[in-house]
């Protein structure tokens, strides 16, 4: 995939004043996780050399923590159903639990 990241003022209602736009980033799939069930705390099986993330929670909202804690069904930063999360950072650090029954993840890592 190619990333990259466009500005467009448009100081003028309805013109286009002046159009920004930053290198490109390439980013290559490295890996995948699918309908991980999330009853417990779960570390993820992060594959050599990824470094960036998209995670999708599925059948329920999750929680997660990226700082060594444990999350649980009501503590950690919460992910609603159907909501996707891009995460760089030390993804051997991340940890997610289903708030209730039937939540599960999907997840796509990436190499710079």
């Amino acid at each position: 995939a190619i990333v990259g990241r466009v500005g467009i003022d448009q100081t003028t209602p309805g013109t286009t004043d002046h159009v920004t736009s930053e290198e490109p980033l390439l980013i290559v799939r490295a890996g995948s996780q699918y309908n991980l069930a999330l009853a417990a705390s779960t570390a993820l099986t992060v594959p050599a050399n990824s470094t960036r993330l998209l995670v999708m929670a599925e059948g329920a909202a999750i929680r997660w923590t990226d700082d060594g804690t444990v999350p649980t069904a009501t503590t950690g930063m919460r992910l609603l159903q159907d909501a996707a999360l891009g995460y760089k950072g030390t993804l051997s650090a991340l940890r997610f639990i289903r708030e209730t029954a039937g939540g599960t993840i999907n997840v796509q890592y990436y190499d710079e």
